[in-house]
């Protein structure tokens, strides 16, 4: 019981903090992202 818990902790420190990463760090607007000098849109 006592391993069940502290994966489940585990699990939910690990999730939060690659989703917090995900969308501060590698977030980018589509504009930006998919944009070049001949492209609009």
């Amino acid at each position: 019981m006592k391993a069940f818990l502290i994966s489940v902790v585990l699990l939910l420190a690990i999730s939060l903090g690659a989703g917090y990463a995900l969308n501060g760090y590698f977030s980018t607007p589509a504009d930006k992202a998919y944009s070049s000098p001949t492209t609009r849109l």
